[in-house]
């Protein structure tokens, strides 16, 4: 869980968020075992992707990162595990289940948002139409 620090003494230094990082082993095999450091919100992608029994915890430290929000940290998940992204979205379909199992904060942004949603909207209506006259052109 992420617990937020601010510090009072100066001004100059930045939010930090305390994190348990992990080290696990992802045995991909007889021969091949990946080590690899994640942040522990991370353990059950890997889970999904992998399996639960191929992944093992070796080590955990806890760790004190700058300040970052729940939005961006499931940004980061989607670019990191693009490949994988169904197991991501099956794990935190959007930043607020991240916040959740997290403890990290869900940025408040409702424009953007709206802005998303629109531009998800524009591209349905595209497809539609890119549709609709390739279906035209072969009758």
């Amino acid at each position: 869980m992420a617990t937020e620090t601010t510090s009072q003494a100066s001004a100059d230094q930045e939010e930090v968020v305390a994190l348990t990082q992990l080290t696990v082993i992802i045995d991909r095999g007889a021969d091949i075992k990946l080590p690899t450091t994640i942040y522990e919100y991370e353990l059950p992608i890997l889970q999904a992707i992998y399996g639960e029994d191929l992944v093992a915890v070796v080590d955990e430290d806890d760790v004190e990162v700058p300040a970052f929000t729940a939005n961006e940290a499931h940004d980061a998940l989607r670019r990191k595990y693009a490949q994988n992204i169904d197991a991501v979205l099956s794990v935190f379909p959007r930043p607020s289940a991240l916040a959740k199992s997290s403890g990290l904060d869900v940025e408040e942004d409702a424009s953007k948002g709206k802005l998303q949603q629109s531009a998800v909207m524009d591209h349905k209506k595209a497809t539609k139409k890119t549709a609709a006259k390739k279906t035209a052109a072969s009758k």
